[in-house]
């Protein structure tokens, strides 16, 4: 039951970054988007921390009927943050912006 829990909580943040949208580029002329650069940057390392929390509970009750059913729901979630995190990395590299690649990795 806490697979699901987690599971849900890790669709909710996922809804969470999409419709926050794309992470704004860091500049140092514009606090405002370097703020926003970085509250992107928290919330994709937080769904990344549930990510990992769902990943150990799904291996815990890998042999339940139960957790197989969600295991599609769970590599979906796995897949979509791969993505986010992906593109996370290539503006920090873009970017040169130290402080968003280290978050990132």
């Amino acid at each position: 039951l806490d697979t699901s829990n987690v599971l849900s909580k890790v669709e909710k943040l996922l809804e969470e970054v999409d419709a926050a949208g794309a992470a704004p580029e860091r500049e140092n002329a514009n606090p405002q988007n370097a703020s926003a650069a970085a509250d992107h940057a928290a919330l994709l390392e937080r769904v990344a921390s549930e990510v990992n929390r769902l990943q150990f509970c799904a291996q815990r009750g890998a042999r339940l009927p139960f957790v197989q059913g969600l295991r599609p729901r769970i590599e979906a979630a796995d897949m979509r943050l791969g993505q986010l995190l992906g593109r996370s990395l290539e503006r920090g590299l873009a970017g040169r912006d130290a402080a968003g690649l280290t978050r990132c990795l």
